[in-house]
Order: C-alpha cells, then sequence, then structure tokens
C-alpha cells in the first residue's frame, strides 16, 4: 500500500507539471522591459496625433518627436511630446535617455491648466532621483528618493512598448515613475491579437495591447509592420490617433 501510494503521488506530480506548461504555453512568456533596446525608436522621426476626449471641449492634438544627441560624451535619446486639450490643458515634457537600455537619464515636463503652470525636473545618479518641483503660487520644493531598479518615465510608457517582441499571448512587467505623483507603479502589460485599425493617418494592421496601470485599462495599437508605430492608444478619459508621420 505504501508503494501504491507513492506511485500516485509521482502520477499526481506529473499531471500538475503538464498542466503548469500547457498553461504557461497558453498565457505566453513573461518579460521585463529591460531586455530591450532602442531599435525602434528610430532619431530624426515626428509623429502627430488627433486627442479625443470624452469631453469634446477637451479634443486636442499632440506631436512625438525622437532625436538623437550627445550629451557629457554619452550617446543618447531625446524624446519630446506637446500636445493641446481644450483651450486651457497644455502639455510639454523631454526625456533624455541611454540608448543601451533605454533607462532615463533627465526629464523635464510642464503642465499648464489656465493660469497654473507646474514644471518638474529630474536627474538620476546612482540608486536616487531627484524631482524638482515649480509651480505657479507655490514655494519651489525638491523631492529625492531611492530606486530599487531601472525604471521608465510614465509619459514614455506608450512609446516604448514598440520595442515589445509582438508575440500573442506574451506578459511585461517594469518600474515606471510617475512623475507628478512621485511615485513608482507596476504596469501589467499583455500582447493580444492582430486588429485592423482606422486613423485619420490611414488603415494599419496592428497588434492590440492590453496596459493595466492601477485600477485603470489601457489599450494601445502599433502596427505589425515595423518599426512598430503606435497607431492608436486609449486612456479611460481619452484617446490618441495617428494623424500623421514624418
Amino acid at each position: 500500500m505504501p508503494q501504491y501510494k507513492k506511485i500516485q503521488k509521482i502520477i499526481a506530480l506529473f499531471i500538475f507539471m503538464l498542466g503548469f506548461t500547457v498553461i504557461s504555453t497558453a498565457i505566453g512568456e513573461v518579460h521585463t522591459m529591460y531586455e530591450f533596446n532602442s531599435e525602434y525608436l528610430p532619431p530624426n522621426e515626428r509623429i502627430d496625433y488627433e486627442i479625443t476626449s470624452l469631453d469634446p471641449k477637451m479634443n486636442g492634438k499632440a506631436t512625438i518627436t525622437i532625436k538623437k544627441i550627445v550629451q557629457f560624451d554619452l550617446d543618447m535619446l531625446l524624446i519630446r511630446s506637446e500636445s493641446t486639450m481644450g483651450e486651457t490643458d497644455n502639455e510639454k515634457w523631454d526625456v533624455k535617455i541611454l540608448r543601451e537600455d533605454l533607462t532615463p537619464f533627465m526629464f523635464e515636463l510642464t503642465t499648464q491648466k489656465g493660469e497654473r503652470i507646474s514644471n518638474f525636473t529630474g536627474a538620476i545618479s546612482g540608486k536616487e532621483v531627484t524631482i524638482s518641483v515649480r509651480a505657479t503660487g507655490q514655494e519651489p520644493k525638491e523631492i529625492i528618493f531611492s530606486k530599487g531598479s531601472n525604471f521608465y518615465i510614465s509619459t514614455m510608457m506608450p512609446y516604448l512598448l514598440r520595442n515589445l517582441t509582438f508575440q500573442a499571448g506574451d506578459w511585461y512587467t517594469f518600474n515606471m515613475l510617475q512623475v507628478e505623483k512621485g511615485q513608482f507603479t507596476t504596469p501589467i502589460v499583455q500582447v493580444k491579437d492582430k486588429e485592423i485599425v482606422e486613423v485619420p493617418a490611414g488603415m494599419y494592421e496592428c497588434w492590440k495591447v492590453s496596459i493595466k496601470i492601477g485600477g485603470n485599462q489601457n489599450w494601445a495599437w502599433y502596427s505589425v509592420k515595423e518599426p512598430h508605430y503606435l497607431i492608436r492608444y486609449q486612456y479611460p478619459e481619452k484617446e490618441l490617433k495617428m494623424s500623421r508621420h514624418y
């Protein structure tokens, strides 16, 4: 009888391992963003987007540019965004990143809502992040906190995801800094199926990507054709659609 129970345990273990393998295969592999490079962030690129908001009065436009720069003898990319929504909401941000591993080096974020302007500048040194904050009607302040590993700036994320391997079912995790809140989050990203998407720039075959950030569900569509342009991005409250790329 003891021998029989031993055989039962071995069979049960075998079935468990087989089931785990099948499930793992079905849900795809798990990756981290730190495996990627800047191959699909080509310098001297510009992409225009139309912004559609839940509030029609807040519709607007955005432009993303990527440039190669050299600073402090380092080979870097400058990713710049400028957007306007309605009559009062303007946002501009710059992120300088090292080309080798896409880690941020310096960043600046400026937001304007009506007469209120907020400016955030940041620098990464060793295991520390320093953010200087200046806002209309408030005293300047500085926030210093430690980082456990590499991370990305939240505004960069939709464009960095062009570096996914785009295998249906694959999962990705990474650390992300929300500059305005001064805190880290861990988005959960999964590549779904292919879809045909029509935007002002034309019709594209795309990979649909699920992006969960805290309690928010975002969606992105990237062109199947390289260099995997961000064709459409859907936030809970607004949506970006490509209108032109240069």
